[in-house]
């Protein structure tokens, strides 16, 4: 497994596990109940969303094409064409 993102924003995580869902990549949400023990009052605790270590670069690249930047420096230059949804 390899971290995608990381952000303390509930709205963004819930976002890229979307966009990653539709691309039939699975993922995983990371320290979710440690960020609600702050109830969000600190930003300290970040939850991250982690994929596959095949599925990184795929991830790294729609992130991208949709404006946002993974927590990594993934290349995400190589992709499958059955991984788009449309």
């Amino acid at each position: 497994m390899k971290e995608i993102y990381r952000s303390a924003d509930i709205v963004m995580l819930s976002r890229v596990e979307s966009l990653l869902n539709d691309f039939d990549i699975g993922n995983v949400r990371l320290d979710q109940h440690t960020s609600g023990i702050f109830a969000g009052a600190l930003n300290m605790v970040q939850q991250r969303i982690m994929v596959t270590s095949e599925d990184h670069n795929d991830a790294a690249r729609i992130l991208r094409e949709h404006e946002i930047k993974p927590s990594s420096d993934a290349k995400g230059d190589r992709i499958r064409r059955d991984l788009r949804p449309w």
